[in-house]
């Protein structure tokens, strides 16, 4: 018992990821998870005791686990994966080893920082970390079932970036999302094809991609800066490249067409203020930068743009240096292009 107890300590000090503590809110994320995953119940603030007793009486109940072996397989694997996914240490993870430098290796990479940045960034995909942390205790073997293989393991998060897709844009609400994460976990290791979300579901998302003003608010700024990290990471990883930019340290969101386009710098490419209105704030505007530009410099005309945008670390970016002009034919251009990859990357 006092050893469990030394251990719990250990593992809830100040996060140290490479010595195994992971901090307090972490330990108590990780089992809210894992209660949530367990019981298949939603679990409210106002509950989490008694639902953390109810997932501990099912355990003792089911494999007769005491308390020093509910912990070690159960609440110490579960989170410093947990740690080790929040904090982006992907190579810590226990199955890298077998599966390092591997294109589904990389693959998975590519989705866990995708993931990694809508669960700590954008709220109503923070649930998803429910059947993340289930698939990482799999594929790692953590309770003692056969691991799931890497490429498994990749089929499953493409899944999981489709459905925090459809959570942060379609606006479900919380019935709804909670029924989409138990309805996956109860997919998980089952036979036939397996999916996340519906054709309808698919339907609303690629609209919802089309048609709302990521630029108009903070939250939908997020969730442009990760899709466009994700669609620039993908397209470097088919030049084979090393380096898939979601590490940098900082990247910005900037309106092409800036939100406040004064007519001398603008006037030209967009005469009619409706039309700039209905654009402005849409993906087919917006690229992401390694530098952020002054209130100045966002504002310039685009041939004052295309300098900064052709020294770019991004692809895409650099893809609009290219442009003669932005007008509203190369804006659809570049959008319908920009879908084009995302149905690649995630098949809608």
């Amino acid at each position: 018992m006092y050893k469990t107890f030394d251990d719990w300590d250990k593992l809830a000090a100040v996060s140290d990821i490479d010595n195994g503590s992971v901090g307090r809110k972490v330990v108590s994320d990780a089992c809210l998870l894992r209660a949530t995953a367990g019981l298949r119940t939603k679990i409210r603030q106002r509950d989490q005791v008694h639902a953390l007793e109810r997932w501990l009486r099912m355990d003792v109940v089911e494999n007769k686990h005491e308390g020093h072996v509910f912990y070690k397989k159960k609440v110490e694997p579960a989170s410093i994966l947990l740690g080790q996914f929040r904090e982006g240490t992907f190579t810590l993870f226990g199955f890298y080893a077998g599966s390092k430098g591997s294109k589904a290796w990389k693959s998975v990479v590519m989705r866990l920082r995708f993931l990694r940045e809508m669960t700590g960034n954008v709220p109503a995909t923070k649930e998803v970390e429910t059947i993340i942390l289930e698939l990482l205790l799999r594929a790692g073997n953590s309770e003692g079932s056969k691991p799931m293989p890497v490429m498994e393991l990749d089929e499953y998060l493409h899944e999981v970036e489709q459905l925090a897709l459809w959570m942060a844009l379609t606006k479900p609400s919380a019935t709804e999302r909670s029924l989409k994460i138990f309805s996956f976990l109860d997919g998980i290791g089952k036979k036939g094809k397996f999916s996340a979300i519906t054709q309808e579901d698919k339907s609303s998302l690629r609209e919802s991609l089309v048609v709302t003003e990521f630029g108009s608010s903070a939250s939908g700024k997020k969730v442009a800066i990760a899709i466009l990290k994700r669609l620039n990471a993908f397209v470097l990883s088919q030049h084979d490249s090393e380096d898939l930019i979601n590490n940098a340290a900082d990247t910005y969101l900037e309106s092409i067409l800036p939100v406040k386009a004064n007519k001398k710098a603008w006037g030209a490419s967009w005469p009619d203020a409706d039309e700039r209105d209905k654009w402005v704030n849409r993906l087919g505007n917006l690229a992401i930068i390694s530098n952020k530009a002054t209130a100045r410099e966002a504002k310039m005309a685009f041939i004052d743009k295309k300098k900064r945008y052709g020294s770019e670390v991004y692809p895409l970016t650099l893809g609009i240096s290219e442009m003669e002009q932005w007008n509203s034919n190369n804006l659809v251009k570049h959008l319908a292009s920009t879908v084009a990859l995302i149905d690649r990357i995630w098949s809608l």
